[in-house]
């Protein structure tokens, strides 16, 4: 798990600011959950992390092909 995927899971807000400050990179999918961070977050209710991600140019359908673990919220 990615210190990125680790915060939008837990939702600590805090360190997805820190990392996006030093520009990780916010599409990277976890291949254990087949999710990318915005994706946790928003199945985590983390509506601040999926906001700032969005920001940051994070994709809520970007998967690489691969079908993901779970449904995702509409």
């Amino acid at each position: 798990e990615t210190p990125l995927l680790s915060a939008c899971r837990r939702g600590v807000l805090e360190v997805v600011e820190c990392l996006i400050n030093h520009r990780v990179n916010v599409n990277r999918v976890n291949r254990s959950y087949m999710l990318v961070p915005i994706q946790m977050a928003a199945l985590e209710g983390h509506a601040a992390i999926v906001e700032r991600l969005f920001r940051a140019g994070a994709d809520i359908n970007f998967n690489k092909g691969r079908e993901p673990a779970g449904k995702y919220p509409p």
